[in-house]
Protein backbone atom coordinates (compact mmCIF):
# COMPACT_ATOMS: atom_id res chain seq x y z
CA UNK A 1 0.00 0.00 0.00
CA UNK A 2 0.94 3.62 -0.45
CA UNK A 3 2.46 5.76 1.98
CA UNK A 4 0.16 8.23 3.17
CA UNK A 5 1.19 11.80 3.28
CA UNK A 6 -0.20 14.73 5.07
CA UNK A 7 -1.68 17.52 2.53
CA UNK A 8 -2.45 20.41 4.68
CA UNK A 9 -0.97 21.51 8.41
CA UNK A 10 -2.66 22.18 11.41
CA UNK A 11 -3.11 25.84 12.91
CA UNK A 12 -2.29 26.20 16.62
CA UNK A 13 -3.07 29.16 18.47
CA UNK A 14 -1.48 29.58 22.24
CA UNK A 15 1.46 27.66 21.59
CA UNK A 16 2.87 26.20 24.95
CA UNK A 17 5.96 23.98 23.28
CA UNK A 18 7.43 22.73 20.34
CA UNK A 19 5.18 20.14 19.67
CA UNK A 20 1.91 21.18 21.75
CA UNK A 21 -1.03 23.79 20.80
CA UNK A 22 -4.41 24.87 21.41
CA UNK A 23 -6.81 24.53 18.80
CA UNK A 24 -10.58 23.90 18.20
CA UNK A 25 -12.22 20.42 17.31
CA UNK A 26 -15.64 20.10 15.76
CA UNK A 27 -17.07 16.38 15.31
CA UNK A 28 -19.34 16.60 12.36
CA UNK A 29 -22.81 15.28 12.17
CA UNK A 30 -22.87 11.09 11.89
CA UNK A 31 -23.01 10.10 8.35
CA UNK A 32 -25.55 7.69 6.88
CA UNK A 33 -22.63 5.33 5.44
CA UNK A 34 -20.59 5.75 9.11
CA UNK A 35 -19.47 2.04 9.52
CA UNK A 36 -20.25 0.48 12.47
CA UNK A 37 -20.04 -2.43 14.67
CA UNK A 38 -21.27 -4.45 18.22
CA UNK A 39 -18.83 -3.75 20.87
CA UNK A 40 -20.18 -4.23 24.85
CA UNK A 41 -23.59 -4.44 23.46
CA UNK A 42 -23.69 -1.65 21.69
CA UNK A 43 -24.11 -0.40 17.95
CA UNK A 44 -20.97 2.02 17.60
CA UNK A 45 -19.85 3.75 14.83
CA UNK A 46 -16.09 3.33 14.02
CA UNK A 47 -13.37 5.50 13.05
CA UNK A 48 -12.64 7.76 10.55
CA UNK A 49 -15.60 10.41 12.27
CA UNK A 50 -15.55 13.75 9.59
CA UNK A 51 -14.70 16.79 11.45
CA UNK A 52 -12.27 19.91 11.29
CA UNK A 53 -9.69 21.15 13.67
CA UNK A 54 -8.31 24.87 13.65
CA UNK A 55 -7.91 28.14 15.61
CA UNK A 56 -11.10 29.47 14.87
CA UNK A 57 -13.14 29.04 17.90
CA UNK A 58 -16.92 29.27 15.97
CA UNK A 59 -15.47 26.47 13.86
CA UNK A 60 -15.72 27.55 10.62
CA UNK A 61 -12.74 28.00 8.21
CA UNK A 62 -11.39 25.24 9.93
CA UNK A 63 -8.87 22.31 7.96
CA UNK A 64 -11.08 19.07 7.33
CA UNK A 65 -9.83 16.46 9.06
CA UNK A 66 -10.49 13.12 9.56
CA UNK A 67 -10.81 12.57 13.77
CA UNK A 68 -9.90 8.38 14.95
CA UNK A 69 -10.79 7.52 18.72
CA UNK A 70 -8.66 6.36 20.85
CA UNK A 71 -10.77 6.59 24.00
CA UNK A 72 -13.75 4.51 24.76
CA UNK A 73 -14.13 5.40 28.07
CA UNK A 74 -15.48 8.72 27.65
CA UNK A 75 -18.28 10.45 25.22
CA UNK A 76 -18.49 12.84 22.39
CA UNK A 77 -21.27 14.29 20.76
CA UNK A 78 -22.05 14.62 16.81
CA UNK A 79 -22.20 18.25 15.46
CA UNK A 80 -20.14 19.59 18.76
CA UNK A 81 -17.19 21.37 19.06
CA UNK A 82 -14.74 21.69 21.69
CA UNK A 83 -11.36 23.32 22.94
CA UNK A 84 -7.90 20.96 22.50
CA UNK A 85 -4.58 20.47 23.52
CA UNK A 86 -3.50 19.22 19.82
CA UNK A 87 0.17 17.04 20.43
CA UNK A 88 2.15 16.41 17.33
CA UNK A 89 3.04 12.57 17.82
CA UNK A 90 6.24 12.96 15.88
CA UNK A 91 7.37 16.06 17.34
CA UNK A 92 6.61 14.91 20.73
CA UNK A 93 8.10 11.27 19.88
CA UNK A 94 11.52 13.22 19.19
CA UNK A 95 11.63 15.57 22.01
CA UNK A 96 14.07 15.21 25.12
CA UNK A 97 11.32 13.26 27.60
CA UNK A 98 12.56 15.69 30.31
CA UNK A 99 10.53 17.97 28.67
CA UNK A 100 7.45 16.40 29.86
CA UNK A 101 6.29 16.23 25.62
CA UNK A 102 2.88 14.32 26.30
CA UNK A 103 1.71 16.26 29.15
CA UNK A 104 -0.96 17.13 27.21
CA UNK A 105 -2.74 13.93 26.68
CA UNK A 106 -4.30 11.20 28.20
CA UNK A 107 -2.33 8.42 28.05
CA UNK A 108 1.07 10.37 28.30
CA UNK A 109 2.08 8.94 32.06
CA UNK A 110 -0.49 6.27 32.66
CA UNK A 111 -2.61 3.84 30.73
CA UNK A 112 -5.85 2.41 32.68
CA UNK A 113 -5.08 -0.79 31.01
CA UNK A 114 -1.60 -1.34 32.21
CA UNK A 115 -0.95 -4.34 30.01
CA UNK A 116 0.22 -1.73 27.19
CA UNK A 117 2.40 1.31 27.16
CA UNK A 118 2.17 4.88 27.59
CA UNK A 119 3.59 7.79 25.67
CA UNK A 120 5.29 7.62 22.41
CA UNK A 121 4.97 4.08 22.27
CA UNK A 122 1.39 3.87 22.87
CA UNK A 123 0.56 6.87 20.63
CA UNK A 124 2.76 5.29 18.16
CA UNK A 125 1.15 2.17 18.07
CA UNK A 126 -2.24 3.62 17.56
CA UNK A 127 -1.32 5.64 15.11
CA UNK A 128 -0.02 2.75 13.00
CA UNK A 129 -3.33 0.87 13.40
CA UNK A 130 -5.57 3.96 12.38
CA UNK A 131 -3.08 4.19 9.37
CA UNK A 132 -3.56 0.62 8.78
CA UNK A 133 -7.21 0.92 8.94
CA UNK A 134 -7.82 4.20 6.77
CA UNK A 135 -6.18 2.25 3.74
CA UNK A 136 -8.47 2.33 0.31
CA UNK A 137 -10.38 -1.07 -0.21
CA UNK A 138 -9.61 -2.37 3.38
CA UNK A 139 -12.62 -4.72 4.85
CA UNK A 140 -14.99 -3.77 7.73
CA UNK A 141 -13.95 -7.06 9.80
CA UNK A 142 -10.48 -5.03 9.54
CA UNK A 143 -11.45 -1.93 10.40
CA UNK A 144 -13.59 -3.21 13.50
CA UNK A 145 -10.86 -4.82 14.73
CA UNK A 146 -8.63 -2.09 14.88
CA UNK A 147 -11.10 -0.06 16.65
CA UNK A 148 -11.64 -2.79 19.36
CA UNK A 149 -7.98 -3.09 19.52
CA UNK A 150 -7.32 0.24 20.05
CA UNK A 151 -10.14 0.63 22.91
CA UNK A 152 -8.85 -2.35 24.65
CA UNK A 153 -5.15 -0.88 24.71
CA UNK A 154 -6.33 2.29 26.46
CA UNK A 155 -9.08 0.62 28.48
CA UNK A 156 -8.77 -2.78 30.93
CA UNK A 157 -13.25 -2.84 30.81
CA UNK A 158 -12.57 -3.48 27.19
CA UNK A 159 -14.73 -6.82 25.74
CA UNK A 160 -13.90 -7.38 22.34
CA UNK A 161 -16.26 -8.61 20.06
CA UNK A 162 -14.85 -8.20 16.52
CA UNK A 163 -15.81 -11.53 13.66
CA UNK A 164 -12.53 -10.78 12.06
CA UNK A 165 -10.70 -14.31 11.79
CA UNK A 166 -6.91 -14.50 10.20
CA UNK A 167 -8.41 -16.01 7.52
CA UNK A 168 -6.91 -13.71 4.38
CA UNK A 169 -6.36 -10.76 4.92
CA UNK A 170 -8.87 -10.41 7.54
CA UNK A 171 -6.92 -10.39 11.25
CA UNK A 172 -8.18 -10.30 14.74
CA UNK A 173 -8.00 -7.50 17.03
CA UNK A 174 -5.06 -9.23 19.11
CA UNK A 175 -3.13 -9.80 16.05
CA UNK A 176 -2.90 -6.33 14.55
CA UNK A 177 -2.16 -4.99 18.09
CA UNK A 178 0.55 -7.66 17.98
CA UNK A 179 1.68 -6.22 14.42
CA UNK A 180 1.45 -3.12 15.37
CA UNK A 181 4.16 -3.75 18.50
CA UNK A 182 6.49 -5.42 15.93
CA UNK A 183 6.21 -2.86 12.94
CA UNK A 184 5.30 0.66 14.58
CA UNK A 185 8.48 1.94 14.42
CA UNK A 186 10.19 0.04 11.36
CA UNK A 187 11.62 1.36 7.91
CA UNK A 188 9.01 0.35 4.79
CA UNK A 189 11.91 -1.66 4.32
CA UNK A 190 11.42 -3.52 7.19
CA UNK A 191 7.85 -3.90 7.19
CA UNK A 192 6.24 -6.69 5.22
CA UNK A 193 4.39 -4.88 2.25
CA UNK A 194 0.57 -5.10 3.12
CA UNK A 195 1.27 -2.54 5.73
CA UNK A 196 1.71 0.46 5.03
CA UNK A 197 4.56 3.11 6.94
CA UNK A 198 3.46 5.99 8.64
CA UNK A 199 5.18 9.45 9.19
CA UNK A 200 4.23 10.25 12.43
CA UNK A 201 4.62 14.11 11.83
CA UNK A 202 0.84 13.46 9.96
CA UNK A 203 -0.70 12.54 13.25
CA UNK A 204 -2.01 14.60 15.79
CA UNK A 205 -3.40 13.84 19.49
CA UNK A 206 -6.56 15.79 20.30
CA UNK A 207 -6.79 16.06 24.33
CA UNK A 208 -9.39 18.45 26.04
CA UNK A 209 -7.62 20.48 28.63
CA UNK A 210 -9.61 19.08 31.57
CA UNK A 211 -8.60 15.52 30.32
CA UNK A 212 -4.89 15.82 30.20
CA UNK A 213 -3.09 13.56 32.57
CA UNK A 214 -6.57 11.71 33.43
CA UNK A 215 -6.77 8.19 31.99
CA UNK A 216 -10.51 8.37 31.71
CA UNK A 217 -13.82 9.65 33.55
CA UNK A 218 -13.04 13.21 32.87
CA UNK A 219 -13.71 15.45 29.80
CA UNK A 220 -14.29 15.02 26.33
CA UNK A 221 -13.06 11.64 24.66
CA UNK A 222 -9.76 12.26 23.50
CA UNK A 223 -8.78 11.52 19.79
CA UNK A 224 -6.32 11.37 16.91
CA UNK A 225 -6.52 13.58 14.06
CA UNK A 226 -5.06 12.97 10.53
CA UNK A 227 -5.40 16.35 8.44
CA UNK A 228 -5.82 16.49 4.13
CA UNK A 229 -7.08 19.11 1.89
CA UNK A 230 -9.16 16.79 0.22
CA UNK A 231 -11.78 13.47 1.34
CA UNK A 232 -9.33 10.94 2.42
CA UNK A 233 -9.54 7.54 0.45
CA UNK A 234 -11.68 5.91 3.33
CA UNK A 235 -13.79 8.96 4.47
CA UNK A 236 -16.87 7.01 5.15
CA UNK A 237 -19.09 9.92 3.70
CA UNK A 238 -18.06 12.29 7.04
CA UNK A 239 -16.09 14.43 5.67
CA UNK A 240 -18.54 17.17 5.22
CA UNK A 241 -18.40 20.62 5.79
CA UNK A 242 -18.63 21.89 9.36
CA UNK A 243 -21.90 23.81 9.70
CA UNK A 244 -21.87 27.45 9.39
CA UNK A 245 -22.14 29.66 12.90
CA UNK A 246 -26.09 30.20 11.88
CA UNK A 247 -26.95 26.83 11.24
CA UNK A 248 -24.94 25.63 14.23
CA UNK A 249 -27.27 27.89 16.74
CA UNK A 250 -30.20 26.58 14.80
CA UNK A 251 -29.32 23.13 15.02
CA UNK A 252 -28.97 24.16 18.78
CA UNK A 253 -32.47 25.65 19.36
CA UNK A 254 -34.13 22.83 17.59
CA UNK A 255 -32.57 20.47 20.64
CA UNK A 256 -34.03 22.74 22.68
CA UNK A 257 -37.32 23.16 21.70
CA UNK A 258 -37.51 19.53 21.70
CA UNK A 259 -36.07 19.52 25.19
CA UNK A 260 -33.20 17.08 23.88
CA UNK A 261 -30.39 19.51 25.10
CA UNK A 262 -28.82 17.42 27.69
CA UNK A 263 -29.62 13.82 25.53
CA UNK A 264 -27.73 14.13 22.61
CA UNK A 265 -26.55 11.46 20.68
CA UNK A 266 -23.32 10.24 22.45
CA UNK A 267 -21.28 9.50 18.62
CA UNK A 268 -18.45 7.23 20.38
Amino acid sequence: MKKLFILAGLIGIGTSSAFASTAYAFLNSESGTQNTEVYKGNTIPISPYGGSLGANSNYTGNAAAELYCDDFSDSAYWNSGWLVNETNIGAAAAANPSTDPWSNTRFGAANANTAYPVGTTLYEEIAWLFTQGMQAGESTLNQDAIAEAVWLMTDPSGSPEATASNTGSNLTYLEWIADAEDYYNKTAAQTPTQFTTVNYNDWYVLTAPAAAGNTGGTGTQEFLAYITTAPPESSQGTMSPTPEPGTFLLLGAGLLAAGLWGQRKRAI
